[in-house]
């Protein structure tokens, strides 16, 4: 009987074990995927737009969608066009690899992949106000979030923590 607990609790540590390692393997994924898009969305008025890819070969690529106060007046009905901006991404930057793990290691110690999809999730949406989209890859799973306005305290540590890095990328051009 001894033996057959001993026996059974070795079988346990070593599948034990065997998971643990699992966690500890690197997901590849194709060069030009997308490992994290952040986007904040125009508003009724001249809210910081701006899109952010960080792609698998960790090109971090960049795209002001804001409008300048003196281009163009927001109409009070509809709002301020953009449809005729590039979507072109013109500023891309070679990042340093561990970018990356920062960013998912914050998303994962913060659980964003077991948030709501849209906040608030009560169902309120907040049209006129800049909406935060993000599509991050966590562990092979893209999570997408929407934050309209009210977000759980851990989504805005996460959205200031993204949004500081790439004011870095777009200040110093490296990290």
């Amino acid at each position: 009987m001894k033996k057959s607990l001993i026996l059974v609790g070795s079988m346990f540590a070593i599948l034990l074990g065997a998971c643990e390692k699992q966690n500890d393997i690197e997901v590849v994924y194709p060069v030009d995927a997308v490992l994290l898009s952040y986007t904040k969305t125009p508003c009724f008025g001249f809210c910081y737009a701006f899109d952010f890819k960080l792609r698998a070969d960790y090109q971090a690529c960049f795209k002001d969608m804001s409008i300048d106060k003196n281009e163009l007046e927001p109409n009070s009905l509809e709002g301020v066009n953009v449809s005729n901006r590039s979507s072109d991404f013109k500023n891309c930057y070679q990042v340093e690899t561990d970018l990356w793990n920062k960013i998912v290691s914050k998303a994962r110690v913060l659980k964003l992949h077991k948030m709501s999809k849209v906040y608030p999730d009560d169902g309120t949406i907040i049209a006129d106000a800049s909406h935060t989209i993000i599509k991050i890859l966590i562990d092979g799973q893209m999570v997408e979030i929407t934050d309209t306005g009210i977000a759980p305290d851990a989504l805005d540590e996460f959205e200031a923590f993204v949004e500081s890095l790439i004011e870095d990328i777009k200040n110093l051009k490296e990290i």
